[in-house]
C-alpha cells in the first residue's frame, strides 16, 4: 500500500514538472513570434479580456501533464499491457 502511494506521488510530481515545463516553453515560443503581439489582449464580445498566449500555454501544459499522468498510471498503477 505504501509503495502504491509513493508511485502516485512520484507520478504526480513528474506530471507537474511536465506541465510547468510545457507552459514555460510555450510562453517563450509564442512570445518570440512577431505576429503574437496581436494576441496579448483578446476581447470577446466586449465582456472578456484575456491574454491568448497565456491561455494557450496553460492549456498545452495541462494537456501534456494529463497525458503524462495517464500513461504512467496506466502502465505502472493499473498494469495494463500496451
Amino acid at each position: 500500500m505504501f509503495k502504491l502511494a509513493i508511485k502516485y506521488a512520484l507520478f504526480a510530481a513528474i506530471s507537474t514538472i511536465g506541465n510547468l515545463s510545457t507552459q514555460q516553453l510555450f510562453l517563450i515560443l509564442l512570445n518570440s513570434l512577431d505576429f503574437s503581439k496581436e494576441f496579448k489582449k483578446v476581447n470577446i464580445f466586449g465582456l472578456f479580456n484575456f491574454n491568448f498566449i497565456l491561455m494557450t500555454a496553460i492549456f498545452m501544459g495541462t494537456l501534456i501533464g494529463l497525458i503524462i499522468k495517464y500513461v504512467l498510471d496506466k502502465k505502472y498503477i493499473i498494469n495494463y499491457p500496451f
